[in-house]
């Protein structure tokens, strides 16, 4: 099989928690991400799959479903998913993609600059293996936040700040706060469980782009689907015919001894923002001999995901670091060639089975070169 694209359009508003738990009468604020985690896209797709082939989708979570050639398809329940590999979800504005902006992306009142680690180091709060990042202005820099649309990223890419253009959030959705009360058995209201949630409403035109290699045997089969909590619906269209792949990883064809990774999807480490004693070939093989000489990375995020526990699923918290994290690597020897870094990020040793997190599309890479200030 090969990728191939897919949208899912609106049909009502949206919410995605995060890990944190949320009960109706203890807590009366539930927060909703701005977009689904790719476990979300793995539930959402799985459960409409399942329900077209005729297979009760609770059962399948509960375990009640004895059939080997159905779990090899589409794994166990909870964050495995068998053959269905994914990337995304992305925002599609119009027809044009969206990434979340690099985090070495500054603006002044001259325009967008882009970070570089300096070529000495300075006193800073800084590990002291690292150096700062800087870019020269005459104005003060501010870090921006938003998204990037495919054009854009390309000219960041190739160091053409002149053309970029950042998207605020609001540019993709509203928030709306929903009011909810509990209903007890007497048809009254239970005192004390009042609460609020947060939900997203898409702007016109906008929707979620995603690509997945499906199982063996599985037709991209378009309808309703149910997406986040409460299980609000969306529309899932394919692509026509298997194309290859929007998302791609934008690595320059060039030689270099200095490259930088930016995130694109969100990425696990073993120790918060880098993996155990700086081993980077932990997260990929083709990092043997390079050395990371700085980073700009956001906030860690947390997401919530159903795994196995004692043999039953159950649900955890990860912390990733979220997509428009950078990170600057230098040869330790003479120019070496463009490594190919398919994807970037570990994957936590502790689960067993250990969860795919690339296989659903986490530490999606775009690689380029980069220059000290």
């Amino acid at each position: 099989m090969s990728w191939q694209g897919f949208t899912i359009e609106p049909i009502d508003v949206w919410l995605f928690r995060d890990g944190r738990p949320f009960s109706a009468g203890s807590d009366v604020w539930a927060r909703s991400l701005p977009m689904p985690s790719p476990f979300t896209l793995l539930g959402a797709l799985r459960t409409f799959f399942l329900l077209q082939e005729g297979h009760s989708p609770r059962e399948f979570h509960e375990g009640k479903i004895n059939d080997t050639l159905l779990h090899a398809r589409w794994g166990q329940a909870g964050a495995h998913p068998g053959q269905l590999s994914l990337r995304g979800p992305f925002w599609q504005k119009d027809g044009e993609l969206y990434f979340p902006v690099p985090a070495d992306l500054a603006r002044s009142e001259a325009g967008y600059h882009i970070l570089a680690p300096l070529s000495k180091g300075v006193p800073s709060n800084m590990p002291s293996t690292l150096l700062p990042l800087w870019a020269q202005s005459n104005s003060p820099l501010q870090g921006q936040s938003g998204y990037l649309s495919q054009s854009s990223l390309e000219a960041y890419l190739k160091g053409n700040v002149d053309t970029i253009q950042v998207k605020p959030l609001s540019a993709f959705i509203e928030k709306e706060r929903r009011t909810g009360i509990k209903i007890a058995k007497g048809r009254t209201v239970e005192e004390g469980f009042f609460y609020q949630t947060e939900m997203l409403r898409l702007k016109e035109g906008v929707s979620l782009y995603g690509e997945a290699i499906l199982p063996d045997q599985t037709r991209p089969v378009e309808g309703i689907l149910f997406l986040g909590g409460e299980r609000r619906m969306g529309y899932l269209r394919w692509a026509e015919g298997a194309s290859p792949p929007q998302v791609s990883a934008y690595s320059l064809p060039v030689n270099a001894s200095q490259i930088k990774v930016i995130l694109l999807s969100p990425a696990y480490f073993s120790d918060g923002w880098h993996p155990k004693g700086g081993d980077w070939t932990k997260v990929s093989p083709e990092l043997e001999g390079w050395q990371l000489v700085s980073a700009a990375v956001p906030r860690l995020i947390s997401i919530g995901v159903f795994a196995k526990r004692n043999g039953y699923p159950a649900q955890k918290r990860l912390l990733l670091v979220p997509a428009g994290a950078v990170y600057f690597f230098r040869s330790k020897g003479d120019d070496r060639n463009f490594p190919k870094i398919d994807s970037f990020t570990e994957e936590p040793p502790e689960e067993d089975p250990p969860l795919p997190l690339k296989s659903l599309g986490f530490g999606l890479p775009s690689i380029t070169s980069w220059q000290y200030v």
